[in-house]
């Protein structure tokens, strides 16, 4: 299920037999979270999180 993060950010949202996942592309970089225990809001919940916090800078 296609979803929009905050940030305007487009992600997806699958559901499997006892778990679920969500991916988005956020500065060049894929991210992929998934759970067998989490609910999809709280997968949510979990995504935009992450979306919020500035972004991993290389330091080499």
């Amino acid at each position: 299920m296609p979803l929009t993060l905050n940030k305007n950010i487009k992600a997806s949202l699958f559901q499997g037999d006892g778990w679920n996942n969500i991916s988005w592309i956020q500065n060049g970089i894929f991210f992929h979270v998934y759970s067998g225990s989490c609910s999809e809001n709280e997968l949510i919940a979990i995504a935009n999180s992450m979306v919020n916090e500035n972004p991993i800078k290389r330091t080499r």
